[in-house]
């Protein structure tokens, strides 16, 4: 009787006698030749021993099928016994052959193939590679969908252009990792470590999320959160909509990133290159970009609130329509920035620089402007209340000097203690 103890279907081909006494062994019965069993099924052979003369005599029952170590085969052993000689005057009886001594069947086990791809076939269990050391590996352009690499060193490891939907990364470390163009859509990423990998131009719509579906613009596409990603490169990386909570981002290149419609908090972007990045209507809340470059970057109608800017350089940035509350910009320059139409609550602007920048029709309301350089900001038609500002008072003796206003904002100006020198224009 041979069973399948595997968790594959077994196939059999021929079921065959072989050795050097085939002619002394017969297959009486047989329903295992080209039959397929099914795990935990079996099938039987029966075998009868015919011998035509005396002495040991030996053969084999041979398995054809599809398991890894085919064929197997049975060894068959018997022992031949010639008739008595019969007595003189007594008929001889015949002698009865005796019944063959055949071994134990054995049992055939089917190898388990690997679903994984080549090198990872080799490299990890049948469909899991979690907590495997896969430190340096080429996967480039594989499909890597669904495997799990929870809690796998996968740092260094060339991942350019792999597809990893729906892949298990939590806890996984890719420090130094090539990620770039790899499509990570629904991919779980918490607690992975991202630090000084490269991400540029990778898809990360839907990440931390089971589908990627994005219907309307507050719900997010995309979850990442308490993840490792400093000094990483997320150069033109997609991450729309995406929510970022817990993320360290320090000096991370997120240059000409798809940030539109994210949602980041309590994130640490200190030293991050924003420059080109593309954040309308993005909502930044509880967060750090101190020293951070915003070169050109796109914030129109952005939610920004709880932040430390501080030492921040912010050139060409456009800010139109955009909010700003509890901002801290100590120290930082603003230089040639549209925030025209924008409203700016409860920010600090010590020791900074404001050069040709605009704010027209929108809102300054208790800001403070103490000790900072002032040049060419225009102010037409906004609303100004309780702004802080140094003495002495004179719009041209003191730092804040060339503010282009309309008489109605010049008049609130003047209320808090500004003057109009002769070189100021009423703009």
């Amino acid at each position: 009787t041979v069973t399948n103890d595997g968790d594959a279907d077994l196939t059999f081909g021929d079921v065959a006698l072989d050795g050097a006494d085939t002619d002394q062994f017969a297959i009486s019965s047989d329903s295992c030749a080209n039959a397929t069993v099914a795990p935990t099924g079996s099938c039987t052979t029966a075998v009868s021993m015919q011998p035509d003369s005396s002495g040991a005599k030996t053969a084999s029952l041979t398995y054809t099928d599809n398991a890894s170590n085919s064929p197997q085969s049975i060894a068959l052993t018997g022992t031949g016994v010639a008739p008595a000689p019969p007595p003189p005057t007594v008929t001889p009886t015949p002698t009865v052959a005796p019944t063959p001594t055949v071994t134990p069947t054995p049992t055939v086990t089917p190898t388990p193939t690997s679903s994984l791809p080549w090198p990872l076939s080799e490299l990890c269990a049948v469909d899991s590679c979690a907590g495997v050391d896969l430190a340096g590996v080429d996967l480039a352009g594989l499909d890597l969908t669904s495997i799990d690499f929870s809690g796998a060193n996968l740092s260094g490891a060339d991942l350019t252009g792999a597809d990893l939907t729906g892949a298990n990364l939590t806890d996984a470390n890719l420090s130094g990792a090539n990620l770039s163009g790899a499509v990570l859509t629904s991919a779980l990423i918490e607690g992975a470590d991202l630090s000084n990998a490269i991400l540029d131009e990778a898809l990360l719509q839907g990440i931390g999320t089971p589908t990627a579906e994005t219907t309307a613009q507050s719900t997010p596409s995309g979850i990442i959160h308490d993840v490792d990603m400093r000094s990483a490169s997320l150069r033109r990386a997609d991450l729309r909509f995406v929510q970022l909570n817990g993320v360290s981002l320090s000096k991370a290149n997120l240059r000409r990133a798809k940030l539109t419609g994210a949602e980041l908090s309590d994130s640490d972007l200190r030293g991050a290159n924003l420059s080109r990045a593309k954040l309308r209507r993005a909502k930044i809340t509880d967060s750090t970009l101190a020293n951070a470059l915003l070169r050109r970057t796109q914030l129109r109608r952005a939610d920004m609130a709880q932040l430390d800017m501080r030492h921040a350089k912010v050139r060409g940035a456009l800010l139109k329509g955009s909010s700003l509350t509890e901002v801290t910009l100590d120290r930082s320059s603003l230089i040639k920035t549209s925030m025209d139409q924008a409203r700016v609550t409860r920010v600090t602007f010590r020791n900074s620089h404001l050069v040709a920048t605009s704010l027209s029709a929108g809102s300054l309301e208790r800001v403070t402007l103490r000790h900072a350089t002032i040049k060419e900001f225009r102010l037409d038609g906004s609303t100004v209340r309780q702004v802080a500002a140094d003495e002495p008072k004179s719009v041209r003796s003191s730092s804040a000097r060339n503010i282009a206003a309309n008489r109605k904002t010049w008049k609130r100006l003047k209320h808090f203690g500004f003057t109009m020198g002769p070189a100021q224009g009423k703009g």
